[in-house]
């Protein structure tokens, strides 16, 4: 957890997000990953948006590397 938030829970508002490249996925998945953010979403597309976010932050952390794969090998076929 970043230590600037003590105790309290960092939410991060998608709603209206209707596009988002490489750069604001890495920020997302960076944020989501040092401080445990909630991402607040409420259409398919912002929802995508924060699940991608929050599996490419445990990708890079080592963690649920099998998982990650399995979900990416089956959305390629």
């Amino acid at each position: 957890m970043a230590s600037g938030l003590g105790e309290k829970k960092l939410s991060v508002d998608l709603c209206g997000v209707t596009f988002m490249d490489g750069n604001g996925n890495h920020l997302l998945a960076e944020i989501y990953g040092k401080t445990g953010a909630e991402f607040i979403a409420d259409t398919p597309l912002s929802k995508y948006f924060a699940q991608q976010a929050r599996e490419s932050s445990r990708f890079k952390n080592g963690q649920d590397l099998d998982s990650n794969f399995e979900l990416r090998a089956r959305r390629k076929s």
